[in-house]
């Protein structure tokens, strides 16, 4: 049976210098993830970080990060205009999630099953005045509630 420990080291490319200096760290610090980042925790395991996200980078992390240039996708941490051009948007930021933003994404399918589960627990209050109150809060927040039904059909004659 092969053990873990009687493997060669994943990185067998040589690493040389970095084109450009990497940015000083004290270690460990926390990142939280604006889009889906894939990160080497060991090296022999990786996970996937999602919106909402929080990661406290140590220095073994961080060494696993680096290309085989030297250089790592934290470099580019706090330097969010870098991250723009290259990505398009802000990837992730430095230190725990922002109490203001919520944890989930603005349009995806998790936000809508947060507010369909809302508008749920709104109509199992126990009295009218209850769910008055909380419905009248959801609609403030969102708006009218998710469709909980679709009905799909024709008119005889229809051809498209």
């Amino acid at each position: 049976m092969i053990h873990p420990d009687d493997l060669p080291p994943l990185r067998t490319t040589p690493i040389v210098e970095p084109l450009t200096l990497s940015a000083p760290h004290e270690y460990p610090f926390t990142v939280h993830f604006f889009s889906s980042k894939t990160v080497l925790l060991t090296e022999m395991r990786g996970h996937t970080f999602e919106f909402g996200d929080e990661l406290q980078i140590t220095a073994a992390i961080y060494e696993l990060s680096k290309d085989r240039n030297g250089q790592s996708w934290l470099d580019l941490i706090d330097d969010t205009d870098a991250q723009i051009q290259r990505w398009g948007k802000v990837r992730y930021a430095r230190g725990p999630w922002p109490d203001a933003l919520p944890r989930v994404q603005a349009g995806s399918p998790e936000e809508a099953d947060l507010i369909a589960h809302e508008w749920a627990e709104a109509w199992k209050l126990p009295t009218e005045e209850e769910r008055n109150e909380a419905r009248a809060a959801l609609y403030r927040k969102y708006g009218s509630p998710p469709q909980t039904s679709r009905h799909l059909g024709f008119l005889p004659g229809d051809v498209e």
